[in-house]
């Protein structure tokens, strides 16, 4: 009888102490996920990756790339520096999640077309290297708001986010 009782308590008791744990888990990541939010020009620093959004500016496209009436394209320039020990590989299309004034919003390669000065993010960066180029987004010419994610692994949750406004 002491065995069962003895065996059920310290069950209890690894029980509660687990949930201590989770519940310090779950704080420390929600204030992590808080202090990741990035402006124009300032440089986030994730997995040995330094990112930093240089620019945000709109264009009504050229003569053969031209948003829908009533939009405009909003292209968004970063530099990336890949401080690991790894190779990184940068995806306009996986490693970039974008919102325009709350709503999502798809990559639009005519958006980045329009510019014909500056490349596309997209590449591998050998350790120690850097990565500068644009992204781009077909949205409404009265938009106010764009929130950029990047993540450099799409297969952890680690990202940041950066946020222009009109």
């Amino acid at each position: 009888m002491k065995k069962i009782i003895t065996t059920i308590l310290l069950g209890v008791l690894c029980l509660s102490l687990c949930a201590c744990n989770t519940k310090n888990i779950v704080s420390n990541t929600m204030e992590d996920v808080t202090n990741k939010t990035f402006s124009l020009g300032e440089k986030a620093e994730i997995d040995d990756v330094e990112v930093t959004m240089v620019d945000v500016y709109e264009s009504t496209g050229e003569a053969f790339s031209k948003p829908a009436d009533g939009n405009v394209y909003v292209i968004c320039e970063f530099n990336i520096e890949n401080n690991s020990s790894k190779d990184l590989t940068v995806s306009s299309m996986l490693s970039f999640e974008a919102y325009c004034d709350d709503s999502s919003c798809n990559l639009s390669i005519s958006a980045m077309a329009s510019n014909s000065e500056k490349k596309q993010l997209d590449g591998k960066i050998a350790p120690g290297k850097k990565l500068s180029g644009i992204i781009g987004y077909e949205v409404p010419a009265d938009w106010s708001n764009m929130e950029i994610r990047y993540t450099p692994d799409p297969l952890k949750d680690d990202e940041v986010v950066f946020v222009a406004t009109k």
